[in-house]
Formats: structure tokens, C-alpha cells, sequence
């Protein structure tokens, strides 16, 4: 019990701090450019998890343009692994400009995970925490590779998590 404690207490500790960046952090991508896009993605869900049979995951997102004085963009999206695991989710993000063309993305939201065969995540709520990085092209399409965590935050009896890992590309609207 003592175990599921402290990694509760780890995992909502890295959700407060993930929360904390995306609205203290002053250097933002530049708002000439605060765009929608529409993202494909192809990944595994747990990357981290040796003793899942790691089926393929395909995810369709849409980012909305940033609306808020910190430029924290939502979005809303779907995935669903070839073991017939589905997660609908909603999120918040911030685009941070790095060297060159590079763009660092943390973000934060939740959204309800429907188990599949090989993966049972305790609850039907998770919380999505994760960071992305991307390469923006000069037509303002990205290629970046995601990697987020799940977790019910110790909301069910069972609380495994789980580490996706996605290629995605996004296209800007």
C-alpha cells in the first residue's frame, strides 16, 4: 500500500510541475504563428512495460489556436491500439521555441481510457501528462516524436499506468 502511496503521490507531483511550466515559462513560440492543426500519430502504448504485448496505436488530434495570455493551446483527440484499447482525451499545451526550427510542447489533460485485451489501466478516467518535440518545417508542418504518461492518479484500486510513445505529424488549418 505504501508503494501505490508514493508513486500517487510522484505522479501527481509531476502533473503539478508539468502545469506550473506550461503557465510560468515566459518564451513562448512566437504568436506570428499560433496556428490550428490537425495531427496523425502511429506509436506503441507502453513503451515501458516489457510485459504487455505492445500492440500499435493510431491517434487523430485537433489543436486548437492558443487562447489564453500564456498561449496554452487545447486540444482534443482519439486513439486506439490494434488490441481494441481506445482513449478520448482533452488537453491543454504550450509551444516553447528551441535552437533553430525545434519546438518543445508539454502538456497536460485527461480523457477516458476503454481497456483492451492486453492492457488494463484500473479506471475508466486517466490523466495524460507528456512532451513532445518537433521539427516545424518552413510550411509550418511539424514532425515530432510524443511520449506521455497515463495514470488514474490512484483513482482505482489498480493503477499500472502507461508510457505511449507516438511519430506524428502534424498539419497546420
Amino acid at each position: 500500500m505504501e508503494a501505490t502511496t508514493d508513486y500517487s503521490a510522484r505522479v501527481q507531483l509531476t502533473h503539478c510541475l508539468i502545469a506550473l511550466a506550461l503557465c510560468l515559462t515566459p518564451q513562448s513560440v512566437s504568436a506570428g504563428h499560433a496556428s490550428r492543426y490537425l495531427s496523425f500519430a502511429v506509436g506503441h502504448i507502453a513503451v515501458l512495460d516489457g510485459e504487455i504485448d505492445d500492440p500499435l496505436v493510431y491517434k487523430l488530434e485537433y489543436r486548437f489556436r492558443p487562447g489564453t495570455r500564456w498561449q496554452l493551446a487545447p486540444s482534443i483527440g482519439a486513439a486506439r491500439s490494434e488490441n481494441g484499447s481506445t482513449f478520448v482525451f482533452a488537453d491543454l499545451a504550450r509551444d516553447f521555441q528551441l535552437a533553430g526550427r525545434w519546438v518543445l510542447t508539454p502538456s497536460f489533460g485527461l480523457g477516458v481510457f476503454n481497456d483492451g485485451r492486453d492492457i488494463k489501466l484500473g479506471h475508466d478516467l486517466e490523466f495524460r501528462s507528456g512532451i513532445r518535440l518537433g521539427y516545424e518545417f518552413h510550411n509550418h508542418m511539424r514532425l515530432a516524436v510524443e511520449f506521455f504518461h497515463l495514470s488514474n492518479g490512484g483513482l482505482g484500486d489498480l493503477n499500472p499506468g502507461a508510457e505511449p510513445l507516438f511519430l506524428a505529424w502534424f498539419m497546420p488549418l
